[in-house]
């Protein structure tokens, strides 16, 4: 990268399902460019920053080169495997009992299992999709993207981000902290950190990595664009200017939307 290249970044927002209209608006936004088919998409980006379905998305698009229509894909795989519908005996027996059947089972999951749904399913996509030895350290890299995921420590609600990069030495910030980078962290799997960044409380168990118990990353920072921009700031020279930040969610806009004007060159 040249000495004074400003960092391009992009932050994707954790939201579940509705992590959908990240990749149509990302994809709205690579058709603007012309080089679609030409291009992939992490071409546009020295860095990628995401929270829980945001985190995922990330990976896949810098560690894995999934395209756009990659991600949607899988997204979709996701959602019929991973909540799959009722069977008719359970539906008659939530029908018959006014839904309180259902409110016991997954009040007896949450008691018994720390989760209303079976984190198997969740694990075996995951390793599908990520191929379950890919390391999170690469030594080569066939992409220019760095990665980076956030996650939330159960224990103290602390937030944490794992990279694909390495620290020069174990840190922390005011606002969250990162692994050390020891031998056990080079040996870390991509969905596993995967699985780290989407474990929602109450819907899938807590994940353990390197000694440590972690949740959703969305618990602390849905919206990883602060981090995103810090990530930069650390990896950035001192001879290069500000970041660029993308940043792509999926909540409502309460004022509307509105162009930006066009700028006019002056003669």
């Amino acid at each position: 990268m040249p000495p004074t290249a400003t960092l391009r970044v992009l932050a994707l927002d954790g939201g579940g399902i509705k992590g959908l209209v990240q990749l149509q608006i990302l994809k709205y936004l690579l058709d603007k460019t012309g080089l679609r088919e030409a291009i992939h998409i992490s071409s546009f980006f020295d860095l990628m920053v995401g929270s829980s379905i945001g985190g995922i998305c990330a990976l896949g698009l810098g560690t894995r080169n999934w395209s756009l229509e990659d991600c949607k894909t899988k997204f979709i795989k996701f959602t019929e495997q991973l909540f799959v519908p009722k069977s008719r005996c359970t539906r008659l027996l939530s029908r018959l009992s006014g839904g309180w059947s259902d409110v016991l089972f997954n009040t007896a999951r949450l008691i018994f299992f720390d989760s209303i749904y079976d984190s198997a399913p969740i694990e075996r996509i995951l390793m599908e999709s990520f191929d379950d030895t890919s390391s999170m350290i690469q030594t080569s890299l066939e992409h220019s993207s760095k990665v980076a995921v956030v996650v939330n420590q159960a224990s103290t609600s602390e937030t944490t981000v794992f990279t694909n990069y390495n620290k020069s030495r174990h840190r922390k910030t005011g606002a969250y902290r990162w692994p050390e980078m020891g031998n056990t962290y080079q040996s870390l799997r991509i969905w596993e950190v995967a699985r780290a960044t989407s474990a929602a409380p109450g819907f899938w168990k807590s994940v353990t990595l390197l000694g440590k118990v972690y949740q959703d990353g969305g618990l602390s920072h849905n919206n990883p664009s602060a981090i995103a921009i810090n990530e930069a700031n650390l990896l950035r020279s001192l001879h290069h200017t500000d970041p660029l930040v993308v940043s792509v969610g999926v909540q409502e806009v309460s004022q509307g939307i509105r162009r930006v004007p066009e700028r006019r060159e002056t003669t």
